[in-house]
């Protein structure tokens, strides 16, 4: 006598087991079909056949451990080593780039060096087919002449607005250009836009702002630096407003992370974009510590 078969279900202990093996023969069965340039673009087409396979093939609903599993490899997936495949090697600055190589002590003198230097960093990616290096997303927001040329979400949305609410526009800014220039450019409309004094301090006059700069720049670095890029339609923006700044950053916090452990201060970092983290930690911009929310706190 045969036993009755019964529905598969999936639970904490299988499920991201069952994940893995689903995309290893995925992959194995088609990706002769589909020619993918990275591994990226390979994961991303994975997942939603994973889901389609799961969900509409044997009926098995994902639950929300499911789902979290899944939606943690997304966050986690170091989206800034993606290549951008319509841009060349020509749009880095290598003038930049030599700069940050000798802030970190690397003597690079050459372009083929400094080539090889961006490359190891994953700020290159190396095409054997077409013989030709592209720029990553890592490289071409650090070091890009115009990343905001291939990437229409870099820039930031900066407007300064009379009063309480986001009606009457005094002024705005599309703010473009590498994230170095950026963060420049930003603290420079903080500066324009916001009330300033000034005091005496043993016999020097010191300018006095309405807010710290330094917890000001400290929030677009974060925002710049932990952004979901791959959420094309949106971008960093900047309201000043007569009560209160606002600094916001397209995408959810990167899992395990809650707005509620980031509040608490105590949390282990966790960086959606690692390459561009380790940049700019090394040019001393930012920590990869995870302390810059309690420096902005302890500032203001």
């Amino acid at each position: 006598m045969t036993e009755k078969s019964h529905p598969a279900t999936l639970t904490p202990e299988n499920s991201y087991i069952l994940y893995r093996r689903i995309l290893s023969l995925w992959f194995f069965f088609y990706s002769n079909l589909t020619r993918f340039e990275n591994y990226i673009e390979l994961k991303n087409w994975v997942r939603k056949g994973l889901i389609y396979f799961l969900e509409k093939e044997h009926g098995i609903k994902l639950s929300t451990h499911d789902k979290s599993l899944i939606e943690l490899d997304k966050a986690t997936h170091n989206f800034d080593k993606r290549p951008v495949m319509n841009a060349s090697e020509n749009d880095i600055s290598i003038k930049n780039a030599a700069t940050l190589f000798q802030k970190i002590g690397l003597k690079v003198k050459s372009k083929t060096e400094i080539t090889e230097q961006l490359r190891k960093r994953n700020m290159l990616h190396y095409l054997p087919k077409k013989n030709l290096f592209a720029p990553t997303v890592a490289g071409l927001l650090l070091f890009g002449r115009h990343p905001e040329t291939y990437l229409v979400q870099s820039k930031i949305k900066a407007d300064a607005f009379h009063g309480v609410d986001p009606v009457n526009i005094i002024d705005q800014k599309d703010i473009k250009g590498s994230i170095f220039d950026m963060v420049k450019d930003a603290e420079a409309f903080f500066l324009k836009n916001m009330k300033t004094a000034a005091r005496i301090e043993e016999f020097s006059r010191v300018q006095v702002t309405e807010y710290p700069v330094e917890a000001l720049r400290e929030a677009v670095i974060n925002a710049l630096v932990h952004r979901d890029y791959e959420i094309a339609g949106s971008t960093v923006m900047i309201q000043i407003f007569s009560n209160r700044i606002v600094v916001a950053s397209p995408g959810l916090l990167p899992q395990p992370l809650t707005l509620e452990i980031v509040r608490s201060f105590k949390y282990k970092p966790v960086s959606r974009n690692p390459i561009i983290a380790r940049a700019l930690f090394d040019m001393k911009l930012m920590e990869e510590r995870g302390g810059g929310f309690r420096r902005m706190h302890d500032t203001i």
